[in-house]
């Protein structure tokens, strides 16, 4: 015993907390074997004896690498890991009991039965022995047997009857397990689908922003080219009345048409660019509005005016010449004012 210990305390103690390590995980293990079979209602007790005797190594093996570590090298920074280790062992050890259940169930569950295949187990034994005690019964010579053959048939009973409401039990938790999973699943997939469409709401809705948008943009865009379109022709309109000016027959006669649409049977210019305005007789509305707009458009003074509106079919041919223009007109009352009208 001495030289083991001699060997063992010139380890590493970084090997030793391996060593120790293994005692730990050997009674974690038999822990939760114990455990799970505690919950299945199996005989567990080599399995307590197991977890006990490496439970109880463990514990001396950290008391070990305490007292190995205060007895070598006891300046050594040795001394500080091995008493570190010794106490870490110690921990895991009297801390392993809390494991019991999440042991129990991972570890356990590979080692032993799930719990409702032993309880059909105990079920199907329990109702062998049923058939047992009742062939014993049918085979009873005399009434100490027929009497130890009925305690036998009442104990199988009462076995068969708590066998069969363990795993009426244990099939109930599992349908109340699987309807909490099927419920949970529902409730997930609920939620999935929630998000799903709160995700094609907003996108729905995030499209809608944009072609809101891409039609607001394409409507101002429009409102703005239209705006152009007609500022250009406005200025081309203006550039050619401004073109006109130069040309007073011209512009007036674009003047007048556009104001009144028959201008053309009372005013026309010829190719030598004079012009020719009849206002026909004095019944004749149209030709009198024609007559004041060419008046209007080529700014005639006040002498010119009153000269036309004073002459008469005695008059004969009345002549005028003002602001670069040359007219000459007659009068009848029943063809109304002939004028003609050039250019200097």
């Amino acid at each position: 015993m001495q030289r083991i210990r001699g060997k063992f305390r010139t380890l590493n103690p970084w090997w030793r907390f391996t060593i120790f390590a293994g005692f730990v995980v050997a009674a974690l293990a038999s822990l939760g074997i114990e455990g799970n079979r505690q919950l299945a209602n199996q005989d567990s007790s080599l399995y307590s004896l197991a977890f006990v005797g490496l439970g109880a190594a463990a514990l001396a093996a950290g008391l070990w690498t305490i007292v190995g570590g205060f007895q070598k090298h006891p300046k050594d920074g040795v001394q500080r890991r091995s008493i570190g280790l010794g106490i870490g062992v110690l921990a895991a050890t009297l801390l392993s009991p809390v494991l019991l259940v999440p042991f129990g169930f991972l570890l356990g569950q590979a080692a032993g039965s799930p719990a409702k295949e032993v309880a059909a187990q105990a079920v199907v034994d329990a109702e062998q022995e049923v058939d047992a005690a009742l062939l014993a019964l049918t085979n009873a010579e005399d009434i100490s047997e027929e009497e130890s053959a009925e305690d036998s048939l009442r104990s199988s009973e009462q076995a068969l009857v708590e066998a069969t409401q363990v795993l009426d039990e244990l099939k109930a938790e599992e349908e109340a397990e699987a309807i909490a999973r099927a419920e949970e699943e529902a409730r997930e997939k609920a939620e999935e689908e929630a998000e799903a469409a709160q995700k094609a709401k907003e996108k729905a809705a995030a499209e809608a922003e944009a072609k809101k948008k891409a039609e607001e943009r394409a409507a101002q865009e429009k409102a703005e080219a239209e705006e152009r379109a007609a500022q250009e022709e406005a200025e081309a309109q203006v550039e050619y009345l401004e073109s006109l000016r130069k040309k007073p027959l011209r512009y007036a006669q674009h003047v007048c048409s556009e104001a009144y649409p028959a201008t053309s049977r009372y005013f026309r210019i010829s190719r030598d660019d004079s012009a020719f305005l009849s206002t026909g007789n004095s019944e004749d509305e149209d030709g009198l509005k024609v007559l004041g707009c060419v008046n209007f458009a080529l700014g005639w003074s006040s002498a010119l005016q009153g000269s036309v509106s004073s002459t008469s079919a005695l008059a004969g041919t009345r002549t005028w010449s003002e602001n670069g223009l040359d007219y000459q007109w007659t009068y009848h009352p029943d063809h109304g004012l002939n004028m003609s009208i050039r250019e200097d």
